[in-house]
């Protein structure tokens, strides 16, 4: 008696990148990126069939909204090259991620959107070789912030009396984190046939917030 509303989540994406390089001396250099975007999302949801749809069903109601996100993403990189085999590195990053529209059924009208979520990262590392180019070892260290993060989050069933639908489920900004890691990866050529690899990572996250009305 009443089908699927016809829903369309339309996306126009811009995006501008730049990088300059600046070598001090041999030993020493510097690079700078960044990248800015502008993203415009559209959230259009109609009926379908209206006839013989009991009066308040989720599949009548109508939507017609929009959101913009402007932001950049910058990068910066120092490389130490002591020598041809052994090259030092410092990175600083924040990347973003755009928020959207949540689509689904059973929630409220303040949820049907969520903003952006954004990663501030630092690394620190070594690339090295050895014996001729027959032995490359590789450290690095980093940590990391996740700001405003994109978490699935559910309405209890008593916010919606009667419902029956289990789709209470939608993406808000409720979580706060912290990673901090090291990978560390070797490879050593026994021969022009046989290499052999190895390497080991270690991770820490954790939560430091994490707030759902």
């Amino acid at each position: 008696t009443f089908g699927f509303p016809r829903i369309q989540t339309p996306v126009e994406s811009t995006a501008l990148f730049g990088s300059l390089t600046w070598r001090f001396s041999d030993q020493w250099s510097a690079s700078v990126e960044a990248r800015a975007e502008s993203e415009s999302q559209e959230f259009n949801q109609a009926p379908t069939v209206t006839a013989g749809v009991p009066a308040g069903n989720s599949s009548l109601v109508v939507f017609d909204l929009d959101q913009d996100f402007n932001f950049v993403s910058p990068r910066v990189v120092i490389d130490y090259k002591p020598s041809d085999d052994l090259m030092f590195y410092f990175s600083g990053s924040r990347g973003v991620k755009a928020g959207g529209f949540n689509t689904n059924l059973r929630i409220f009208d303040n949820q049907r959107t969520y903003d952006e979520e954004s990663q501030t990262m630092f690394e620190i590392g070594a690339k090295s070789t050895w014996l001729d180019g027959r032995l490359n070892a590789n450290l690095a260290v980093y940590t990391s912030d996740w700001d405003d993060q994109q978490i699935a989050c559910q309405n209890p069933v008593s916010a919606f009396p009667g419902a029956t639908s289990t789709q209470r489920t939608y993406v808000c900004n409720v979580g706060q984190a912290e990673i901090e890691g090291a990978e560390f990866d070797i490879a050593f050529a026994l021969s022009e046939a046989l290499t052999l690899q190895g390497g080991y990572t270690y991770t820490d996250a954790r939560y430091t917030a994490f707030l759902d009305d």
